[in-house]
């Protein structure tokens, strides 16, 4: 982050923290410059905010007008400090960056466990003036703020508890046996991005770094929550029971006694049992050579089992193709990607062969959709490129070949 925009954004923290600075205020603001700064620079940044804080002060006591109230003319130069700041952030930072950072003005608001009506008022303008939608400006506030399991409870947030609370959840839940307390977890579906809040006294660990209670961090993809005495709390757990709970109508998937021989009478697979239900992450590993993608290939519907069968919602799905069609989708190995068209340009051909009826607006939707979903919007424009002349990263290519299965 280059120190002009760090800069603007103390600005904006300064803005909003105008009306009292608390002890608790300057530790929340030196903790989010620790993030990005070594602390040797925290100091200086730290009297830049203390600077910015008393000039926005005397410019709110000193101003005088005959025709305007003092207060209209202090939310009027408010308001255009925002909207300036805003237009350098938005230039430099992605919408998950921005969403931290709101939370981070939110947790320095209230510090002291109150947030006055002007800064209310604030949080909302800064929201409108960085593109962020009104309701995750609300569903953010309402996280940072809520204190317990009956303003932590809605169909946005998970709460993992050890089961024993007796209320209705409103949302998601997850039970964690022996977890003192609660974790809260906020999903921000425009972005895909989750945010984590402990609530409790024992001492858990997120990717290996203790969780404080009562504060907010990002959970991003693949993460972990362990402590001495709960089982782990898995990332791809998390994101199963939005998923679930977003289904309209329950997807199980089930393989009963599957064996599989070669033409040559070799076996391939010997009475394989799944049983699963949708919105689960399922690993399949073995050495090379051991089946496993014999197994893909029955568990799809490419090869046919020996014996047993393979159903969705107990439909076989070898013996009734048409009505399980279109629920499969296989990415294989290797790419199947133009390399001189762009990420945007190898799903929007594959959609004009895909959907004949759809028009140029509806498959523009989807595709950018896909790219937000798949976190490629930000390579959206660049070529594919050969795997021996890379543009974009193999981990890029891979989730390209997931968005046009």
């Amino acid at each position: 982050m280059s120190e002009e925009l760090l800069k603007n954004i103390v600005r904006l923290f300064a803005i909003v923290a105008k009306e009292r600075i608390t002890e608790q205020e300057r530790n929340n603001m030196r903790e989010f410059l620790s993030v990005h700064l070594n602390q040797a620079a925290i100091g200086y940044f730290m009297n830049l905010f203390e600077e910015y804080v008393n000039e926005f002060k005397k410019a709110s006591t000193g101003s005088e007008n005959s025709q305007i109230d003092d207060e209209t003319l202090e939310f009027l130069d408010e308001w255009s400090n925002i909207i300036k700041i805003s237009k350098e952030v938005n230039r430099a930072l992605t919408l998950t960056q921005k969403l931290v950072m709101v939370i981070k003005i939110i947790e320095l608001l209230y510090s002291d466990g109150d947030i006055s009506e002007r800064q209310n008022n604030l949080i909302f303008y800064i929201g409108e003036a960085l593109k962020i939608h009104r309701k995750n400006i609300i569903s953010i506030t309402n996280f940072v703020v809520g204190e317990d399991f009956e303003e932590l409870s809605n169909e946005h947030t998970l709460i993992i508890d050890d089961g024993s609370i007796n209320s209705k959840y409103a949302g998601p839940h997850m039970v964690s046996e022996n977890i003192t307390g609660l974790l809260a977890v906020l999903r921000i579906s425009d972005t895909e991005t989750y945010f984590i809040k402990y609530l409790g006294i024992s001492t858990l660990y997120l990717n290996g770094i203790a969780l404080k209670s009562m504060k907010i961090d990002v959970f991003p993809t693949g993460s972990t929550v362990r402590g001495s005495k709960i089982s782990t709390v898995y990332y791809s757990d998390v994101a199963s029971r939005f998923i679930i709970q977003q289904q309209k109508a329950p997807l199980t998937f089930t393989a009963e006694h599957i064996f599989y021989h070669f033409k040559s009478g070799r076996a391939g697979l010997q009475n394989i049992n799944i049983a699963e239900r949708g919105g689960k992450l399922i690993g399949v590993m073995g050495a090379s050579g051991s089946g496993k993608s014999t197994l893909l290939n029955v568990l799809n519907g490419t090869e046919i089992p020996s014996s047993g069968k393979v159903m969705i919602n107990g439909v076989n799905i070898h013996e009734q193709v048409n009505a399980s069609e279109g629920l499969i989708g296989y990415v294989p190995q290797d790419d199947f990607l133009i390399a001189e068209l762009t990420v945007y340009e190898n799903l929007y051909y594959a959609a004009k062969l895909c959907f004949k009826n759809n028009t140029k607006g509806q498959n523009d939707d989807l595709i950018k959709e896909l790219l937000m979903n798949l976190g490629l919007s930000e390579t959206a424009g660049l070529k594919v490129g050969s795997p021996m002349d890379k543009t974009i990263s193999g981990g890029q290519r891979k989730r390209l070949n997931i968005a046009l299965e």
